[in-house]
């Protein structure tokens, strides 16, 4: 039984070997998305990298995950379908102040299923992107978002949540080598990465999230053939230890200290600041506000602000009132004091109270 298992073990080996070999020699997929900075491939984000270096912004790459966020103020996340290890909130994703989550494919689409967009609405932080190049079948509809195509669809969406400030990016084939190039892809990734970072701070690429830890890899290093002795060794490593059932055991979960909601909040306000966009948050209370109406005192969904304001009862109407008052430009404070009250004021009308 032994020598039949040998067998079996040296067959298995020799088959793995084989397929090690002819993947090293033939590499993979020229269209396979693997979004690391040292890529050239058009999957790859290495022309993102030199064009913020270009521009004059600190980038740099992480191999491993840093111990604390240091000078790191923005940090760009490729996400591809299901990868649980580039999700918001896991314990392998780097701290920083502002997370650009930038959704990508498995593959990078061909130029058929790219078409030409023009943009419709933006903050004026993407003031010189008039076109971009994205999927055909983008459907990202969000009238919320920071710039949006006249399709409705969102190019880039800023969201607070537990783990901190977040810009969302759905068409991340933007920003790909493919691509970067075409419309005003390029001006739309330097501006959302400048709405994001603070002055003195640095945009870092995590590439140990895409299993990169050094610049200069033992596979490069070494070369095709002794590549596939490496592979081969490994393999049978992983046998012995599958043919004799046993583990190293579980992972100890690594403690991360997470950084104050005081933080978030003045990150939260910094990018809100530099894309203009408070009218954003303003027109969710309103919006919550006309919701409150229609459910529970029967107005009509579509009154104006003013007649809205004149038939809710109580200090709700008078801050709606205040909402229709505000000047074209009103000041950062002002909208946030006046949308914190609104939001407090509708959850006491929701609750039962007239206030």
């Amino acid at each position: 039984m032994k020598a039949r298992g040998l067998f079996v073990l040296l067959g298995a080996l020799g088959i793995l070997g084989l397929l090690s070999m002819l993947l090293v020699l033939y590499g993979r997929p020229s269209r396979e998305v693997l979004p690391s900075s040292l890529s050239s491939d058009p999957g790859g984000t290495l022309a993102l990298y030199r064009l913020l270096q270009e521009e004059g912004i600190p980038v740099k790459r992480l191999f491993e995950k840093p111990k604390d966020s240091g000078d790191i103020g923005v940090v760009v996340i490729f996400q591809k379908p299901f990868d649980f290890f580039t999700e918001p909130g896991s314990s392998e994703t780097p701290e920083a102040p502002v997370t650009i989550l930038v959704s990508v494919p498995n593959s990078v689409p061909p130029p058929s299923k790219m078409a030409r967009s023009e943009i419709r609405e933006k903050a004026e932080a993407f003031a010189n992107v008039r076109s971009v190049l994205v999927p055909a079948d983008l459907a990202a509809f969000d009238r919320a978002a920071l710039i949006r195509t006249t399709g409705g669809d969102a190019l880039a969406k800023l969201e607070v949540s537990g783990d901190g400030v977040e810009i969302l990016v759905p068409a991340g084939e933007m920003w790909l080598n493919q691509y970067l190039d075409k419309e005003d892809n390029a001006e739309h990734a330097v501006a959302t990465i400048r709405l994001a970072l603070e002055e003195g701070k640095t945009v870092a690429f995590p590439e140990y999230l895409y299993g990169i830890t050094s610049e200069s890899t033992l596979f490069s290093e070494l070369g095709p053939a002794y590549s596939s002795l490496v592979i081969q060794f490994l393999l049978l490593f992983g046998l012995w230890i599958y043919s004799n059932f046993r583990r190293f055991g579980y992972p100890v979960e690594e403690s991360v200290p997470q950084p104050g909601s005081q933080a978030h909040i003045l990150a939260f306000a910094y990018a809100l600041e530099r894309a203009h966009a408070y009218d954003v948050l303003l027109d969710a209370a309103v919006e919550r506000a006309r919701k409150l109406a229609t459910r529970r005192y029967r107005l009509p969904r579509n009154l104006p602000v003013e007649e809205l304001a004149r038939r809710l009862p109580g200090r709700l109407g008078e801050l709606l009132e205040e909402v229709a008052q505000l000047p074209d430009r009103p000041k950062r404070s002002a909208v946030l004091d006046l949308v914190r009250r609104l939001d407090e004021e509708i959850e006491r009308h929701e609750r039962g109270g007239l206030g």
